[in-house]
């Protein structure tokens, strides 16, 4: 049987030494389907069927994640067009949860908080109390948006714009430059504020183009550029490998830079880097090597910890969704790094919802969790690797068109294999 299939990727990026990033196989598109498949599960079967909240990892005991929420309504959506619920299903839940946050969800000035309980979908407090955080509710925003453009449903559409109208990005702001990281009803706004390079882009760009509230351009530029090197690799700097995942993952960046910088190559330099940082290091970290690295925001084995390619930011811990999130950066060498995680650690760190959140072969430890935004980033990169159907959807939303304008961004001009048929 025939099967065609498109496979998205940029054939102008090359390697160190010049060749071109290579192509996926068709074994290996089936492979990621399958790695997929059981990342969709966990937004399926840890969605409460009564608020539409996803929680923050697989466990009776964790609260609900409004990122992890926000990545599951994009989830919903390619779960629906590769069949693994029906669009009904997905559609009954998209509305369900948008009707949580639209009509039931406690928000200051639009903004949401990142943990809720689980069930009663109030603030999380029982071990900590939670924040209003500014990005979570962006990627909440995100998934809401994503899910307006890609199902065409007018209840869906009325409530995802209320949610977004909502959102005061100006009191965020406090009439600064930078937007702050969140507020607390305790202590007010936070003082870590959103102003050097991280994952932090599309909010930005949401907000510049905000229907209701839009934050000046200006501020666009109001972030550090900050730039490293390792081992020829230029990158804007940020050691764990998500703050330059997230918001490509939304933002087709193949397509935009600014007269600063080149975000798509700085991500495929990071990705590089981070991989070259651990074969650097395997000598002394076990679970280090060319098909075994991914320093990022993950579990180990004293916690949570953001983890990266610098010193004093690593332990030897690796995250399967290192590689899965960089995907689009560099498929191969992703690919074979997932494969390697795959076939050599077999159900340690495989489970019911494909990869656990992460390993330590020096301290014997395989995580007993699986996350909701690392199983988000791996079921959004690889669509976007197979399809790119995650990028066209976001480049619908007005808001982040108009973002994109009013901050200035600039259209880059690439070579692209674009479709690429699989028999």
């Amino acid at each position: 049987m025939t099967r065609r299939s498109f496979l998205t990727f940029l054939a102008s990026s090359a390697l160190p030494d010049g060749r071109p990033l290579e192509r996926l196989s068709g074994n290996d598109q089936r492979f990621l389907e399958k790695v997929q498949r059981a990342a969709l599960l966990y937004f399926v079967e840890q969605m409460d069927p009564k608020n539409g909240l996803v929680r923050d990892r697989d466990r009776d005991d964790a609260p609900a994640s409004i990122a992890a929420t926000g990545f599951g309504l994009v989830a919903l959506a390619i779960a629906a067009e590769r069949k693994v619920i029906s669009r009904d299903e997905a559609l009954k839940r998209v509305r369900t949860c948008l009707h949580f946050f639209s009509r039931e969800a406690e928000h200051h000035g639009g903004f949401f908080f990142h943990f809720l309980d689980f069930k009663s979908g109030e603030r999380y407090q029982e071990k900590w109390k939670s924040e209003v955080s500014s990005v979570d509710t962006a990627w909440l925003l995100a998934g809401a948006l994503v899910a307006k453009v890609s199902f065409q449903d007018r209840s869906i559409a009325a409530m995802a714009d209320q949610i977004e109208e909502r959102i005061n990005w100006n009191w965020m702001r406090q009439s600064q430059e930078t937007l702050s990281m969140g507020w607390t009803p305790e202590g007010g706004f936070l003082p870590a504020r959103w102003d050097h390079y991280a994952e932090h882009l599309l909010m930005l760009l949401l907000a510049i183009g905000s229907p209701t509230y839009p934050i000046p351009a200006d501020c666009w530029k109001g972030w550090q550029r900050r730039w490293t090197t390792y081992k020829g690799h230029r990158f804007l700097w940020g050691p764990p490998l998500f703050i330059h995942q997230y918001s490509h993952a939304f933002v087709d960046f193949r397509n935009w830079r600014d007269e600063t910088a080149d975000f798509w190559d700085s991500s495929i330099q990071a990705t590089l880097a981070n991989r070259q940082f651990c074969m650097d290091r395997a000598d002394r970290f076990k679970s280090y090597g060319p098909d075994s690295w991914g320093l990022t925001a993950c579990d180990g084995p004293d916690g949570y910890r953001a983890y990266g390619a610098e010193e004093n930011w690593h332990d030897g811990t690796v995250a399967p969704c290192g590689p899965a999130g960089s995907l689009p950066f560099a498929p191969k060498r992703c690919v074979s790094a997932l494969r390697h995680f795959y076939e050599t650690y077999g159900d340690r760190l495989w489970g019911r919802y494909g990869f656990r959140d992460a390993f330590n072969l020096d301290r014997n430890w395989f995580a007993p969790d699986t996350l909701g935004i690392d199983q988000g980033i791996t079921v959004l990169m690889i669509e976007n690797v197979l399809t790119g159907k995650v990028w066209r959807w976001a480049q619908q939303i007005p808001s982040l068109k108009r973002g994109i304008q009013r901050a200035g961004l600039i259209r880059v001009k690439r070579v692209h294999r674009q479709f690429l048929e699989i028999k």
